[in-house]
C-alpha cells in the first residue's frame, strides 16, 4: 500500500548543530548554477470560494471585487506571456497598487508599443532588472561571515538594490563597495535572519538525527526516480527520512553547507523510496481556507502576486511576492553566521521557526518552499494575511538547478 504524503502536512524543523550524518554521493546528473528564471508561463488560476473570502478579509474588497482583482492579474500576466513568446523583451515586470501589470521597456521601442497594445502599463526606468541583478551578484562577491548586513535584494519596484543592514554603522566591505553604485542602491536597518525550523509539533517528516521539516514539491530526476524538491538545509548532512515510522525518502543532493564561509543556495531533494508518494495537495490545516494545490504545476509568479503558504507552526498564512534574486545572512541564535544565501524569493508571507520547506502556492501553482525570515517573528496560527515577511526558494530555479521535473 502506498503511502500518500500531503507536503503541507508535514512539520518543519532543522537543528543547525548536531546533524552529523554522512552525505552519500548525489544521483543526479549535476547541477547548472542557479540563475533567476526570466520566464513568463501562461497560467489559468484557479482560486477557492474560502480563499478569495479570506483575501477579501484581509484587503477590504468585496469578494466579488476580490475574485475580479485575481483575474485581472492572471489575463495580465498572459497578456506578457503572448508578447514575449512573440519576441518582445522586458527588463522586469510587476504588479502596481492599482493591480496593473507594469513592464520596463526603452522609451520609444517595439517592446513598448506592442505592451500599450495589450493594455499594459510601460515604465522607463535608470536601472532596470538585470542591472540590479549585476549589482547584487557583485555585492555577492563581498558577503562574509561576521558582516551585519541581512540581506542584499533587487526592489524592482524602487529601481534599486535594497542592503538590510542589522547595525546602524554597518561598516563592512559590502557597505563600502555598494555606496560605490550611488543612488542604485539604498540602505535599510532590520533585523538578523533566521532559517525558520524547530524541532516540536505537527506532523512531520523525520531525519535520523531527530530533527524535521515541512514538505516541498513532487519532482522527477532525470533518470525517472520519484523525488521531493525541497529547501537545501532539510536535506544537509542527512541520509534517510522518515514519515509515520516508515522509511519515506534517502538523501539526493544539497546546495547549502551551514558554517562553511561560502556563498550557498538553499536548494536540495531527495529520492522518494520504494512505495512512498508525494501528492500536489495541501494542507490547510483546520483553517477552511480552501487554498489552492500545486497540481497546474510550477509557476514563477509576478512580482505583486498574491499566494499562500502553509506550514506546521502558522498553519495558513499570506501575502505578496515582493521580488527575487534576494541575497540573505541567516544567523543562528548567538548571532553567528550560518550561511550566504543567494537567488531567493522574497514576499510579505509571514513564517516562524518550523515552517522550513514549507509551500507556497498560488492559483494551483506550486512557486516556492519556505527558506527563512525574520528572527523571532511571531504569525498566530491560520492567521491568512498577516504582516510578515519571509525568503522564500523558488521551484522553476530548484528544478532547474537539479534538473528535475515538476510531479
Amino acid at each position: 500500500m502506498k503511502r500518500k504524503i500531503l507536503y503541507t502536512a508535514l512539520a518543519g524543523a532543522f537543528a543547525l548543530s548536531g546533524l552529523a550524518v554522512t552525505q552519500p554521493t548525489a544521483v543526479h546528473a549535476g547541477p547548472q548554477a542557479v540563475k533567476p528564471s526570466p520566464e513568463v508561463k501562461h497560467i489559468n488560476p484557479s482560486f477557492s470560494d474560502e480563499q478569495v473570502k479570506i483575501m477579501a478579509k484581509s484587503s477590504g474588497r468585496s469578494e466579488a471585487a476580490q475574485r475580479a482583482h485575481l483575474e485581472k492579474q492572471a489575463s495580465q500576466n498572459n497578456n506578457l506571456y503572448d508578447l514575449k513568446k512573440d519576441g518582445y523583451s522586458y527588463d522586469g515586470a510587476f504588479f502596481d497598487k492599482d493591480n496593473k501589470l507594469v513592464v520596463q521597456a526603452p522609451q520609444g521601442s517595439k517592446a513598448e508599443k506592442a505592451a500599450k497594445k495589450k493594455g499594459l502599463k510601460v515604465r522607463h526606468v535608470k536601472n532596470g532588472e538585470s542591472k540590479l541583478n549585476s549589482i547584487v551578484e557583485s555585492l555577492n562577491k563581498e558577503l562574509k561571515n561576521g558582516d551585519d548586513v541581512a540581506s542584499v535584494a533587487p526592489d524592482i519596484r524602487k529601481d534599486r538594490v535594497v542592503i538590510t543592514v542589522t547595525e546602524k554603522n554597518a561598516n563592512s566591505s559590502l557597505v563600502k563597495k555598494a555606496k560605490k553604485f550611488g543612488s542604485a542602491v539604498e540602505f535599510t536597518q532590520g533585523k538578523r535572519n533566521e532559517i525558520h525550523a524547530s524541532a516540536a509539533g505537527g506532523d512531520k517528516i523525520s531525519m535520523e538525527s531527530g530533527g524535521y521539516c515541512s514538505a516541498g514539491f513532487p519532482a522527477t530526476t532525470r533518470d525517472g526516480q520519484k523525488a521531493m524538491v525541497w529547501a537545501g538545509h532539510c536535506v544537509e548532512n542527512q541520509q534517510s527520512f522518515y514519515a509515520n515510522g516508515s522509511l519515506f525518502a534517502t538523501h539526493g543532493d544539497t546546495a547549502f553547507t551551514s558554517y562553511d564561509g561560502q556563498p550557498d543556495y538553499d536548494i536540495g531533494y531527495v529520492v522518494l523510496a520504494q512505495g512512498s508518494d508525494l501528492s500536489t495537495d495541501v494542507n490547510t490545516y483546520g483553517s477552511n481556507a480552501g487554498i489552492s494545490d500545486s497540481s497546474r504545476g510550477d509557476w514563477k509568479a509576478p512580482v505583486g502576486t498574491d499566494l499562500c503558504r502553509t506550514g506546521a507552526t502558522s498553519g495558513v498564512t499570506c501575502g505578496q511576492v515582493t521580488g527575487y534574486n534576494a541575497s540573505v545572512t541567516y544567523s543562528d541564535e548567538y548571532g553567528q553566521s550560518v550561511a550566504q544565501v543567494s537567488g531567493l524569493g522574497t514576499s510579505t508571507v509571514c513564517t516562524a521557526a518550523g515552517d522550513s520547506g514549507g509551500a507556497y502556492t498560488s492559483g494551483g501553482y506550486a512557486v516556492g518552499m519556505t527558506s527563512g525570515g525574520p528572527a523571532a517573528q511571531r504569525c498566530g496560527f491560520n492567521g491568512g494575511y498577516v504582516d510578515g515577511q519571509s525568503y522564500f526558494q523558488p521551484v522553476t530555479d530548484a528544478l532547474n538547478y537539479y534538473g528535475l521535473t515538476f510531479g
